[in-house]
């Protein structure tokens, strides 16, 4: 409070002036790291949908501490054109002896008002009436002349002037539309207005998103190829804006990192697994230098994320530092921190004391099962590369695995931990022993136990990281056919953000002891048969593909076989029109406030609310966790956000402030919704889904719970604040943990009218 210094300077006995000085140019930048999420959680809303329109200036105004000679000083403020209204004037001075403070207000008023009313998205090719609202502030009637200017986001409809002529009485509003239409230059598109009339003047900039009706995506084809030539053929068309399309090639499969690295990069979904599985590839692909200088703003946001999610105990909270946590991703996130430590990065030293103090208490308390075993392992693995000796947590720990699993844990992942731990205690008989027993599941060897955070590919590209990182004379008999497994996974999109850190790590580890070299040229084939050589640069080699290319020629003069990525990201210029069913199965429907469906194409009027029903069931399991649900709004809709209870997480006991009769009438709706966390987007009396966390976005809700074989249902409300005929983009749920399991509904349309 820099009023509060300035009255209490002589109690303080400080200057008062130096402190406001220290204070206050650092605010915005405290503001920041105390809100939650922090960089990390601005990152992902640019991730989800980097369209965003700008926002107008506020009208506020901060001189700064100023030294005013004698006589005084002017200070002038020119306001935005966007404002009209009461602005509060505060004013300080300070002199050795005395304070004087004025308040007050001035009135800010144009000579003509301009209120347009303009929908926060749309996606290309969508109809939208924008109209605007002009106030006669002058004495008499005036003709008006209204006119409008875009950017190249938007242009106007067939049929559509740029210009309107109003007659507006004193103190009176008159309405003027127009019909634009969204082109295929997305991002934030400008709308210029312009009022004129008899000398006088007024003009209003505003901006809308044009973002597409898909979300991003990236793909990747891989391959090992011994041929001297290959052909690799592109497979999207996708917007110019963040299209990113690159071909690598090598001989390392390291080549391939660098298309994972691009997926976790844009990868929009954040909970404490997902953002640390974001930052892993900078730990590969920073030099070591910036990395002990601290250069890494990915590190240093996920880092401070970390910080915020740590509760009381150590552990890590999945999306807060509550106790709502899990021992793997606790461990995993533990594991993040050693090494980014060991690269060279400087970790808080507390951070990681509180972390690993949390790891002593898993690693020597009983656990439950085989998963619960694992997690022990794991945590005794990562306290032994901590530097403590873990030799009684290993004993109990291999005591409990042979008295209730037999011979079964010895093909699990929880025998290469207790492997590589052996091996930083120096007693390589009992690892190598341990080692020798753990197949690589891609192989088909063995099937193994899985769970959420574990599978094939996050045990095979855990243990090839064991393997390089603490038994690196065992890299050479790593057999080929595997990584053309690991090749063929990702290929399928068969990963998720836990399997591709791994893969980027264990390929890092792995590649310091086996690459090799030789020489590689490659050209693009474009769509008028033209060839274009592409400049392979940086390490691993790879290049930028052109718009307009159809296939990548790989051509190897030397050496033994080459490794190769296509990655193709971006948003795709066509919404798919069939829907998708692969373990899952997604729709939705548009609803009146009745529940009534909406007949096709869906008609609503401005201002009208209607619902959004998402319809959600596992199709080949009884359950499936950990499922995110995409559901984009159509442009010209904005969500309705209500005031849901606050729940403990520990408890799940909602608790909401209110007295009497409030309270009383709040008593009887509580009945119709389930307990606990409850989204700020959501009819629970018309839902039988209550997702375990949703994200509200401008323009979409991501959902986020558990999907079974019965049909669930999410219903949600939705406004509607500018007339046109919309896209109504489909609705896409995705498995995080077992990325074949996908599901898309139907794109259908939204027309909403002017009453």
């Amino acid at each position: 409070d820099p009023l509060g210094f300035f009255f209490q300077k002589r109690a303080l006995e400080v200057d008062t002036v130096q402190i406001l000085d220290l204070i206050l140019p650092e605010f915005s930048q405290l503001m920041r790291a105390a809100a939650p999420g922090g960089d990390n959680e601005a990152a992902l809303e640019r991730q989800v949908n980097p369209f965003k329109r700008k926002r107008q200036a506020p009208a506020v105004y901060w001189s700064g501490i100023v030294d005013v000679p004698a006589g005084g000083q002017t200070f002038s403020y020119p306001t935005p054109d966007s404002f009209n209204g009461k602005l509060r004037i505060l004013a300080v001075a300070v002199t050795p002896d005395k304070v004087g403070v004025y308040t007050g207000a001035s009135e800010v008023r144009g000579p003509l008002v301009l209120t347009p009313n303009i929908p926060a998205f749309i996606a290309p090719h969508d109809e939208v009436v924008v109209t605007t609202g002009v106030f006669n502030n002058l004495p008499d009637t005036a003709q008006v002349t209204l006119t409008l200017k875009t950017s190249a986001g938007l242009k106007l409809a067939a049929g559509s002037s740029d210009n309107v002529t109003l007659a507006i009485a004193p103190q009176q509003e008159a309405v003027a539309q127009f019909r634009l239409q969204g082109t295929e230059a997305l991002g934030s598109a400008d709308l210029w207005f312009t009022a004129s009339t008899a000398g006088q003047q007024a003009k209003l900039h505003e901006t809308t998103s044009v973002r597409p009706a898909v979300p991003y995506r990236t793909q990747l084809s891989v391959g090992r190829s011994e041929a001297s030539s290959t052909d690799i053929a592109i497979t999207r068309d996708l917007f110019d804006p963040y299209r990113q399309v690159e071909f690598g090639a090598g001989f390392s499969p390291l080549v391939w990192m660098r298309g994972l690295e691009n997926y976790l990069d844009h990868y929009v979904y954040g909970c404490t697994e997902q953002i640390v599985s974001k930052a892993l590839p900078a730990l590969v692909f920073i030099p070591r230098d910036r990395l002990e200088a601290g250069q890494s703003d990915t590190i240093s946001s996920t880092i401070s994320t970390l910080a915020q999610r740590q509760n009381s105990e150590g552990a890590f909270g999945l999306w807060a530092a509550n106790p709502v946590v899990s021992p793997t991703v606790t461990n995993y996130a533990t594991d993040f921190l050693l090494e980014a430590r060991e690269r060279g990065y400087p970790v808080p030293r507390p951070l990681l004391e509180r972390a690993t103090g949390y790891l002593t208490r898993v690693a020597n308390q009983p656990a439950e099962g085989l998963a619960g075993l694992r997690d022990r392992a794991y945590a005794t693995y990562l306290l032994t590369r901590n530097g403590q000796v873990t030799t009684r947590a290993l004993a109990d720990i291999t005591s409990q695995l042979d008295s209730y699993h037999g011979k079964a844990w010895k093909s699990d992942i929880t025998a290469a931990y207790l492997a590589a731990s052996y091996r930083l205690l120096k007693q390589d008989d009992t690892a190598r022993q341990l080692l020798a027993g753990v197949p690589w599941r891609e192989l088909g060897q063995e099937r193994g136990q899985y769970s959420v955070y574990y599978d094939a590919l996050v045990h095979d590209t855990t243990l090839l990281a064991l393997i390089a990182r603490h038994f690196p004379a065992e890299t050479k008999s790593v057999p080929a056919s595997l990584l053309d497994k690991f090749g063929e996974r990702i290929s399928r999109n068969e990963y998720h953000s836990l399997s591709a850190a791994n893969l980027i790590r264990a390929m890092d580890l792995y590649d310091a002891q086996v690459a090799s070299n030789g020489d590689i040229e490659v050209r693009a084939r474009m769509k008028d048969q033209q060839n274009l050589l592409l400049a392979m640069l940086d390490k691993p080699p790879r290049a930028a593909v052109p718009q307009g290319t159809t296939a990548v020629t790989l051509q190897k003069a030397s050496g033994a076989h080459a490794y190769y990525l296509l990655s193709e990201a971006g948003f795709d210029r066509n919404v798919p029109a069939s829907t998708l069913v692969q373990g899952l199965e997604v729709s939705s429907e548009y609803q009146d406030l009745e529940g009534k469906p909406l007949a096709a194409p869906a008609q609503v009027k401005t201002g009208e609310e209607f619902l959004v029903q998402l319809r959600l069931r596992a199709v080949e399991r009884d359950s499936v966790e950990q499922i995110a649900l995409v559901a984009l709004l159509p442009g010209g809709t904005e969500p309705v956000v209500q005031r849901a209870a606050e729940a403990d997480p520990a408890t799940g006991n909602a608790e909401e402030a209110g007295s009497g009769e409030e309270e009383y009438q709040e008593e009887a709706a509580a009945d119709e919704q389930p307990q606990g966390w409850q989204s700020p987007a959501g009819d629970y009396s018309r839902s039988s889904w209550q997702p375990e966390y949703v994200d509200v976005r401008d323009d979409r809700l991501v959902l986020y719970g558990t999907a079974t074989r019965d049909v669930q249902t999410f219903t949600f409300r939705v406004r509607a604040v500018n007339a046109g005929r919309y896209q109504a983009p489909p609705p896409y749920a995705e498995a995080l943990y077992d990325p074949v399991l996908q599901a898309r509904g139907t794109a259908t349309q939204l027309e909403i009218l002017r009453p």
